[in-house]
Order: C-alpha cells, then sequence, then structure tokens
C-alpha cells in the first residue's frame, strides 16, 4: 500500500535512510538530532512543494518517495529550450 506520509512515521524513514549504504554516512538514528528531523520532516508534510509518500507492506513502512513540485517562471521555461 502506498500512502502519504505522517509524523508518526519519521523513524522508521529515518531508519530507511540510516540503513542505505550511502545515507550511512549522512544519517543518524540518534536521538540527539531527533528535534532537526521532526522540524524538517513537518516543513515538508506542510509545504505545497513536496509530497512524501510511504509504501508499507504488513503494517511496516518498506519504502518512501519524495516528490518535489518545482514551479518554473516563464523566463526559465523559455531559456530550458535554447
Amino acid at each position: 500500500m502506498i500512502r502519504k506520509a505522517k509524523i508518526p512515521d519519521l523513524d522508521e524513514v529515518i531508519h530507511l535512510l540510516y540503513d542505505d549504504g550511502l545515507g550511512r554516512d549522512r544519517e543518524s538514528v540518534s536521538n540527539k538530532y531527533k528535534q532537526k528531523y521532526l522540524s524538517v520532516f513537518s516543513e515538508l508534510l506542510e509545504s505545497k512543494y513536496f509530497d512524501i509518500f510511504v509504501m508499507e507492506k504488513n503494517n511496516e513502512i518498506i519504502g518512501f518517495l519524495t516528490i518535489i513540485n518545482l514551479i518554473l517562471t516563464f523566463f526559465v521555461a523559455t531559456h530550458l529550450n535554447e
């Protein structure tokens, strides 16, 4: 099942990031950073520019997806075609 992420999903999302070979060097499962993760995760969930989804199997989060909704201005859009 795929659904929109919620604040209670944060711990499992952090563990997924940390479990990745590259993520282990930049993420932390320490409580020291928990408030920072919570702050950023909350901002992203409330932002109109981001959508975060989690994938669940047997009530366990097995993955997540972040979609960034970019708004291109006319100037940028016209210069992409050059």
